[in-house]
């Protein structure tokens, strides 16, 4: 009877304690200025596009270890998004390595930005076969690397890996803004352009 009534002990104290998936999730205006922020670690761009990195806060209690464990997945909303780790300093290390050479393309025209933040080869015109080969070597290396980021910011957030998708759609529009004049850019709609600056 005495065992009977420790091993019930031991089980309410495992469900009790039962780990439980804690999803953060951040607006989507969040990741966009986060996105930035890191893209503007690897590409050039104007004083002016600088964004100021946010203080760090906390939004968790000292104490929330002591509360009880729900049997249910949960979503935090938090405000500050993490983009630094060992892993993303080596991605964009190597982006940064072939940063020339992609900029090269996109003088060209050969190269554009699409809405997953991902690099395109628009055309390859001008170029032989050995030439063409190498370009979609370096694509799929620049998205390979830029996969492993998005992936990682969704990780060291604790966010649903389904969030990768708003990740990217951040990451797009950072490049849409960081793009030259002269430059393919695909839109959210999915259309083409030619990125031209209105001036005033």
């Amino acid at each position: 009877m005495r065992k009977i009534g420790l091993i019930f002990g031991l089980v309410l104290l495992l469900v009790s304690c039962a780990v439980v998936n804690v999803y953060v999730t951040f607006p989507q205006e969040k990741i966009d200025k986060a996105m930035e922020g890191l893209e503007l670690q690897i590409q050039p761009a104007a004083p002016s596009l600088v964004v100021p990195v946010p203080k760090k806060q906390s939004r968790l209690s000292p104490w929330h270890f002591l509360e009880p464990a729900s049997l249910y997945a949960e979503t935090i909303i938090t405000s500050e998004v993490k983009t630094t780790s060992s892993v993303i300093d080596e991605a964009k290390a190597r982006r940064i390595e072939r940063l020339s050479d992609i900029q090269g393309y996109k003088d060209k025209k050969i190269l554009g930005e699409n809405n997953e933040g991902l690099l395109n080869i628009r055309s390859t015109e001008g170029l032989d076969g050995k030439q063409a080969s190498l370009l979609q070597k370096m694509v799929k290396a620049e998205n390979s690397d830029r996969m492993i980021i998005y992936r990682e910011i969704v990780q060291i957030n604790s966010m649903n890996l389904a969030e990768i998708k708003k990740v990217q759609a951040g990451a797009a529009k950072a490049n849409r803004k960081l793009a030259k004049e002269g430059e393919w850019i695909q839109n959210d709609d999915g259309t083409w352009q030619v990125k031209s600056v209105i001036k005033k």
